[in-house]
């Protein structure tokens, strides 16, 4: 149910962006950000999903490519997502290389080429030449055995034209596929305010908490090893450090011994469940004297009065999964504030 879940959230995200590309809404920012930090970081991003099927993602930025760029960071990383995601599932072995390279450069611009190669199940000519058509894939087979909307390299090229440039394949049956978008944007002086600041290693579509939130150790309980690895990422892309426990036993000694900022727990979980653990935890504090500790449920069971059994309880917060970057980020920011001021009422969203 949360694999489906997850699928379908996917889903309604392309079929939400492709729609706003065709009514002609979709709005590019204009900010500054560093590229190496984008292709690295999306990697960094995959190379768990990656490395389940013994594959591994090298990028690779080309000497003399600026990277103190102006654009749409979050739009160039969604294209990046799309083309490595699709490397992954049509590759059973070898590699997949991220490169980049700067095509020319003026004093204000630069033409990007973004190539994503892989070792893959490649295509014919045919099969590529309606590749980047909506709610089109390689054939009929493909769709059956890997799934898909087909919508994502659409989206892929529709970005590109957004962004002053174009998406090409060329491809090998059996010997895999290499992609490349192009893209103009501005390039900033090495003075602009963005060269100063620290970039996280790992990066969603999403920018990170703030440096002073960041600095803060998370906790997350959860039954499931895949959510908990999951939320663990996310925390780590938005430059948040998180430690995990498999249950509410678990979860209750490593709160005992660390100093959490906030707790993210699961709430049915064998041994003990969040509830217990979050009742658990609260008897401690007030025996204790310890300061309140925000705990936030992340739960799939969305159901009308789920929130008043997790305020009787004593938790703070109440998300439902799947959890996006966007509602994690808000999440953070809200709680970890708050948690040196008055404790609102339970949040739910």
């Amino acid at each position: 149910m949360r694999t489906s879940a997850g699928t379908l959230l996917r889903i309604i995200e392309d079929v939400l962006d492709f729609s706003k590309i065709e009514a002609g809404r979709m709005e590019l920012e204009d900010a500054p950000f560093r590229l190496r930090a984008v292709v690295e970081g999306t990697c960094e991003t995959l190379s768990v999903q990656a490395e389940r099927k013994g594959l591994s993602i090298v990028p690779v930025v080309e000497p003399g490519t600026p990277d103190l760029l102006s654009g749409d960071a979050t739009r160039v990383r969604q294209i990046l997502l799309n083309l490595i995601g699709n490397a992954i599932k049509f590759t059973e072995a070898g590699r997949i290389q991220v490169s980049v390279r700067a095509l020319s450069i003026t004093e204000s611009r630069v033409h990007l080429a973004l190539t994503v190669a892989d070792s893959g199940i490649g295509m014919t000519e045919e099969q590529a030449a309606h590749l980047f058509q909506p709610f089109s894939q390689a054939d009929s087979s493909t769709t059956r055995r890997y799934g898909g909307t087909g919508l994502g390299l659409s989206i892929v090229r529709r970005l590109a034209e957004l962004m002053g440039g174009e998406a090409a394949v060329l491809s090998t049956p059996g010997e895999g596929s290499a992609f490349t978008v192009t893209l103009k944007l501005r390039v900033l002086p090495a003075s602009a305010p963005l060269a100063d600041l620290s970039v996280p290693t790992a990066t969603f579509e999403t920018p990170p908490v703030p440096s002073g939130l960041a600095q803060d150790k998370v906790l997350v309980v959860d039954d499931s090893p895949i959510n908990c690895e999951v939320l663990v990422m996310q925390l780590r892309a938005l430059g948040v450090a998180a430690d995990s426990a498999t249950n509410g036993s678990d979860g209750l000694r490593a709160w005992r011994v660390g100093r959490y900022a906030i707790v993210f727990s699961d709430l049915q979980m064998p041994d003990m469940d969040g509830f217990e653990m979050t009742r658990e935890i609260r008897r401690l504090e007030a025996a204790d004297g310890r300061p309140r500790t925000p705990i936030v449920a992340v739960t799939a069971n969305a159901m009308v009065g789920e929130d008043e059994r997790c305020r009787a309880a004593g938790m703070d917060g109440y998300i439902a999964k799947p959890v996006t970057l966007d509602l994690l980020r808000a999440t953070l920011q809200r709680w970890l504030r708050e948690r040196i001021g008055a404790v609102p009422e339970t949040d739910r969203r």
